[in-house]
């Protein structure tokens, strides 16, 4: 389904499969090789996990919705489900309320959990949305990286017409439910090059969001304790490894 990562080999007739790269390399150190075609396609295009390639040439990543098949010395993916798009007839407001009540049940779904449900808020419409629904029932409590360095929290020209303040502490103000109790935590970090390093080593590749910096402090706070309701692109396999 895409949820987990499944990264495999498969050279001179040796197989390995992980959930990580670090696994495979360790078996067989010699497939530390760059897949060049893989990190232009990030440095061009942004584009990380939409393919099967890795940033290592002979590592492959079994792609959402097929299934691999090792039989008798060879490999097979097939592909078992595509999403239908079918066009529907429906009026705006029909859609309004089908489209709240499918991301009513598919929160209502991942509450499921033996450890304390808890969010990542940003003042952002998904996290916002996610949050004040998984509360209706229940206390939630949610966690905020924000930062007071202008180079985090100010917006550039290039990206917005008018200066926007992007300090995310301001979630303290956007909620009044009893049942969401907001945790801000302040990033302080200068050294965004060693920070970003730590990242792409435990993504196994780039990301095209600052936010993984703030996600991989979070998380090394939250190991273990806390099962997070993540938001965002991508946001299943944002530091699998936390």
């Amino acid at each position: 389904f895409g949820i987990k990562p499944f990264y495999y080999t498969f050279v001179n007739g040796v197989f390995i499969f992980s959930s990580n790269i670090k696994a495979i390399l360790a078996y067989q150190p010699n497939l530390k090789v760059p897949n060049f075609e893989a990190l232009d396609e990030y440095i061009l295009r942004g584009n990380t996990g939409s393919s099967e390639m890795t940033w290592f040439k002979n590592i492959k990543r079994l792609q959402p919705s097929n299934n691999l098949i090792f039989h008798e010395g060879s490999l097979k993916t097939t592909n078992y489900y595509t999403l239908n798009f079918k066009k529907t007839k429906d009026d705006f407001n029909s859609a309004k309320i089908n489209f709240k009540n499918l991301l009513f049940d598919a929160v209502k779904l991942r509450l499921r959990s033996d450890v304390k449900i808890a969010s990542t808020l940003t003042t952002g419409t998904d996290s916002s949305s996610i949050t004040v629904i998984a509360a209706k029932n229940q206390i939630i409590e949610t966690f905020t990286v924000f930062s007071k360095n202008n180079a985090f929290s100010k917006s550039d020209k290039k990206t917005y017409k008018k200066d926007v303040d992007l300090d995310e502490s301001h979630v303290k103000s956007f909620f009044s439910n009893s049942n969401i109790k907001i945790n801000l935590i302040e990033n302080k970090s200068v050294n965004f090059i060693k920070n970003l390093q730590e990242c792409i080593f435990e993504l196994e590749s780039g990301n095209t969001s600052q936010f993984i910096i703030n996600a991989l402090q979070l998380y090394k706070n939250l190991k273990g304790k806390t099962k997070v309701l993540l938001e965002g692109q991508g946001a299943d396999e944002i530091l699998y490894g936390y």
